[in-house]
């Protein structure tokens, strides 16, 4: 599927053989990726810097404690940050998570970020994970508190999930303490997420998004992928639900090598890979992306 997308469209105005092109001018929206992880990627600086038909808006997830007094300069005029702040729970304080929950509540409350000077959007990630050395009782003492944060606020939540069983039990335990009318992204919803769970978060939240990466463009389960994809075809309301984002630098689509691999790369072939399973009359991948855009505009207010 790569060899058929133009890269090159992605910085410059291009009407080479390859079968899609992005349409000039629509920016990128990554919803979801860890600025403080891949800004050292300078093929993708220089690119970004250079270009006069895109912008990017990328939202960087400062899901590390160890991280929210870390600042990165941005000089790319063409890249604009907004940062969301949480505490991860496969990176919960061994001794201090009152602490650090405090420390949390304060960054958050100021709206923006002392530091960079960036505007704070959201309140996470956060959430349940299998692969957790803490205990889920650990989770989700830490959780509670940040959902709590994101109530206060009206901030939205920024919600992770790894592991089957977790799906339903991370559900009730947000639905029970937010209302319904609260702005919640489920990051990274794939082939092996809990399909069933996720129908009742987007009809239940009505200011609900669930996130797609390059995560499903690689099969691990046929089965279960060709489940996935048919029941992204057959949502009737997916589209009004549906962000992009990279997760970057982890979750490189298949396929494209880890050096090509940034906000922009990532989200053009999510976005191909969405027009694909759709099979939609004018839904091609710029258009795909430009509602990515508008629905993560509408969560994020920025």
């Amino acid at each position: 599927m790569h060899s058929q997308l133009c890269f090159k469209s992605l910085f410059e105005f291009c009407k080479c053989s390859l079968h899609t092109h992005l349409t000039k001018d629509i920016p990128i929206v990554d919803a979801h990726c860890h600025l403080d992880d891949f800004y050292n990627n300078q093929l993708f600086v220089e690119s970004l810097s250079t270009t006069t038909v895109r912008k990017v808006y990328a939202i960087s997830n400062k899901h590390k404690y160890q991280n929210w007094n870390k600042h990165l300069y941005n000089s790319c005029d063409n890249l604009h940050v907004y940062e969301s702040f949480g505490i991860h729970p496969k990176f919960i304080p061994e001794h201090d998570l009152h602490e650090r929950l405090i420390q949390l509540e304060n960054i958050v409350n100021s709206r923006v970020n002392s530091l960079s000077g960036r505007p704070i959007v959201g309140v996470g990630e956060v959430g349940f994970d299998e692969t957790s050395r803490y205990q889920l009782i650990d989770q989700k003492l830490a959780l509670e508190r940040q959902i709590l944060i994101a109530r206060q606020t009206d901030l939205p939540l920024i919600l992770h999930c790894r592991g089957y069983s977790f799906f339903r039990v991370l559900f009730d335990y947000v639905s029970s303490l937010l209302p319904s009318n609260h702005p919640i992204q489920w990051h990274c919803v794939k082939s092996d997420s809990d399909l069933t769970v996720i129908d009742n978060f987007i009809s239940y939240f009505s200011n609900s998004i669930i996130s797609l990466n390059g995560a499903t463009t690689s099969i691990k389960d046929i089965d279960q992928d060709k489940v996935f994809k048919k029941w992204i075809r057959n949502h009737p309301h997916i589209l009004n639900h549906l962000v992009l984002e990279t997760d970057c630098p982890w979750l490189c689509p298949q396929g494209l090598s880890i050096q090509r691999y940034n906000p922009c790369t990532g989200i053009f072939i999510t976005s191909k890979w969405v027009e694909n399973v759709l099979r939609a009359p004018g839904k091609n991948a710029s258009t795909i992306v430009e509602i990515a855009n508008d629905n993560a505009n509408k969560i994020f207010r920025f």
